[in-house]
């Protein structure tokens, strides 16, 4: 993945920051794909270095780089709003909807969220599946729960894992213990489907109770 930084020459004396910047977000792209930016750095930019950063991320916002979507809500760059609801509508690749549906809800609000949430958890994408139940967890308890639920029945264990942690943060309960969750979701439990849909009832029901 390539992207265009020219714009960096502008900096002649760039702080630390700026280029913990360009490192993080373009300069070795691992940053972006294993999640490990600093967005910290983005609050610390100030004067010429942010508007140089902004017009930096928004001729590279055409990449895949999903971590360019959310630097833009950070840096809060309003020229990228329209550019971003159009891109959602021209993306395939859910990963990608839910990325930039997640950043715009957060940023100004955008009423295709809970739908894509929803697609994604319908979908084989177990990998954004697992940052869809926490997400669900700031929504209506109705929606939250539905979205979770999706989570714990997945085929995917870890996605029945994380569910699970999910719904005890719901809850307002303590980190589950190892026990507590394979009881749920076990990959022996989960195959046995008759134990598996008693001991989910059970626990929707306890919920619900709540």
């Amino acid at each position: 993945m390539t992207f265009d930084t020219s714009l960096r020459n502008k900096i002649k004396n760039p702080s630390q920051d700026f280029q913990d910047f360009l490192t993080q977000y373009f300069d070795e792209p691992m940053y972006g794909l294993r999640r490990e930016q600093d967005i910290e750095i983005l609050k610390r930019l100030h004067g010429l270095e942010k508007d140089i950063a902004d017009e930096i991320v928004l001729t590279n916002l055409h990449t895949n780089a999903e971590w360019l979507v959310e630097a833009v809500s950070e840096l809060k760059i309003n020229a990228a709003i329209p550019f971003l609801k159009q891109k959602y509508e021209d993306a395939t690749e859910l990963g990608t909807k839910l990325t930039i549906a997640k950043t715009l809800y957060d940023w100004i609000g955008f009423e295709n969220y809970i739908d894509i949430l929803y697609k994604v958890m319908d979908s084989d994408e177990s990998f954004y599946k697992q940052d869809v139940v926490y997400y669900a967890i700031a929504l209506d308890n109705r929606n939250t729960l539905d979205l979770i639920f999706k989570g714990l029945t997945d085929k995917d264990n870890f996605t029945r894992w994380l569910a699970f942690k999910a719904l005890a943060i719901f809850r307002k309960k303590d980190e589950p213990t190892y026990k507590e969750n394979k009881y749920f979701t076990d990959e022996i439990v989960y195959k046995d489907k008759k134990l598996f849909e008693e001991r989910l009832k059970e626990l929707r029901t306890e919920v619900e109770k709540e």
